[in-house]
């Protein structure tokens, strides 16, 4: 349904980039009125803390704060943990993101190599290894 990609220069690991991702992610969703979302990640440790009521003290503290402040906002909101095979299509708008100075979004319709590696990641999440 919706596509981004922002650039976020200075991140510290790729865990941290992926909870600011998430945080971005859900910003967006709420700015397109959506009620109910699942966000898929392929970082265990990320989406183990954002499913986790413990607090947290690491890099992450803050984005997973602000995540945990914007989930008030749907009616319906899951966090997945996906391998990263099935998650092609993440990694295809990180690089794709590199080359654009403001956030990209595109809704209904995708680049041709975006929706192709969305499709497969679909077959991957219905068929795990």
């Amino acid at each position: 349904m919706v596509a981004g990609t922002y650039l976020n220069s200075h991140v510290a690991n790729s865990d941290l980039a992926e909870a600011i991702a998430c945080d971005q992610t859900l910003i967006l969703l709420k700015d397109l009125i959506f009620d109910r979302a699942i966000v898929e990640g392929n970082s265990l440790i990320v989406i183990s803390k954002f499913c986790s009521p413990l607090s947290d003290r690491s890099v992450l503290s803050v984005s997973l704060g602000n995540i945990l402040r914007r989930t008030n906002h749907f009616s319906l909101l899951k966090f997945m943990h996906v391998n990263r095979e099935g998650n092609k299509t993440a990694h295809l708008l990180a690089r794709a993101g590199r080359a654009y100075s403001e956030p990209i979004i595109w809704i209904e319709e995708a680049p041709p190599k975006v929706e192709l590696a969305a499709s497969q990641d679909r077959w991957w999440v219905n068929n795990p290894v």
